[in-house]
């Protein structure tokens, strides 16, 4: 259900995202009309090419720009929100499959994230308690969920 709303939340960024692109373009568009509808137009019908002129800009240029800017940024917010929970399930599926015990490799198997940024990641879950962090004697880090480690991987 998480992975559904989060696509939601994707595809709901992406059409904002093009809501705004479109409207950048079109008030260049009619930026470049209304300047040159200026320079080229005989000075009686001046008046009434303005006002067209302003009227296509807003409708057509500013107002989806600036829709777009403001629901864009308004679906970047929610979309992490859902990331963050939809990571927070598939790392408890994954220690959940592994017994509690996770290493970074395997974050980085199911996240599909760079070394670096699962590191990031776990340092978040670890802040909220979520996992604890434990080093072996080689220097190897362990990630563990102590809820699903059962008692004879404990002891090992």
């Amino acid at each position: 259900m998480i992975l559904k709303q989060l696509k939601r939340k994707i595809w709901k960024l992406k059409f904002w995202k093009l809501i705004f692109g479109v409207g950048v373009i079109d008030t260049l568009f009619f930026a470049i009309v209304g300047l040159a509808n200026i320079v080229f137009t005989v000075p009686y019908n001046l008046g009434e090419s303005i006002s067209i002129w302003i009227g296509l800009t807003t409708f057509f240029g500013l107002l989806p720009m600036g829709l777009g800017y403001f629901l864009k940024n308004k679906a970047e917010i929610e979309f992490k929100s859902h990331q963050k929970k939809y990571i927070d399930l598939e790392l408890l599926n994954l220690a959940k499959a592994k017994q509690g015990i996770l290493k970074l490799f395997d974050i980085v198997l199911v996240l599909g994230t760079s070394y670096d940024e699962a590191k990031q990641i776990m340092q978040d879950v670890t802040s909220r308690g979520m996992f604890k962090m434990e080093v072996d004697k080689e220097g190897n880090i362990y990630y563990v969920f102590p809820d699903f480690v059962t008692n004879s991987k404990l002891e090992a």
